[in-house]
């Protein structure tokens, strides 16, 4: 699909996935994170700029185990410097109520991110996020708009407080120059 960025959080209980692939197409990880002290889940988020279009087969594979697979296509996104922006967070605390940001280089963005509380057995959004799936108590999130430059935050919430934990990242819309400095670079799938 041109101008698009096809967005797959994997999860698993007893590992990260090792690869990723839509339509035999290699998919790039952007970062990885578990519960720490932990693991609980093996979180990981990944993309793939202008997939094919029509009916094809997204793999996600795994030393051991099984994974978990949630996806959302972001069209309009900008096909170079991606993501944007990317970040991890671990707390050491519990709550019930968790922020997770990252620095936006390029406005406007659109944030995605894949997070999950240990504990509860509801798990939410907050202020300014979507969700787009929730698989296994891990949810795959978005911003429900574009987003400026500097600190921008998805909020994931649950029930019971308990342990956080998520990865986010940054894709710009089409046709927004990357910054000129080098920096780090819809519809729903659910997959088992």
């Amino acid at each position: 699909v041109a101008n698009s960025v096809l967005v797959v959080g994997t999860h698993g209980s007893t590992g990260y996935a090792t690869s990723v692939t839509y339509n035999a197409v290699a998919m790039t990880r952007i970062a990885d994170i578990t519960s720490n002290p932990g693991p609980d889940y093996y979180i990981s988020l990944w993309y793939l700029a202008n997939p094919a279009s029509g009916s094809n087969t997204l793999t996600a594979n795994t030393a051991t185990g099984s994974v978990g697979v949630q996806a959302v296509v972001l069209t309009d996104a900008r096909q170079t410097v991606i993501p944007d922006s990317s970040a991890t967070d671990n707390p050491t605390g519990s709550d019930t109520s968790r922020t997770v940001s990252t620095t936006v280089a390029t406005s406007p963005c659109f944030l995605v991110g894949m997070c999950r509380h240990e504990g509860g057995t509801t798990q939410g959004v907050g202020a300014g996020t979507t969700q787009i799936s929730i698989l296994n108590l891990v949810q795959l999130i978005r911003s429900t708009a574009t987003v400026s430059t500097g600190a921008q935050s998805l909020i994931h919430t649950t029930d019971i407080s308990s342990k956080p934990y998520a990865v986010v990242a940054s894709f710009a819309e089409f046709g927004v120059a990357p910054p000129a400095a080098a920096t780090r670079p819809a519809f729903l799938l659910n997959f088992v």
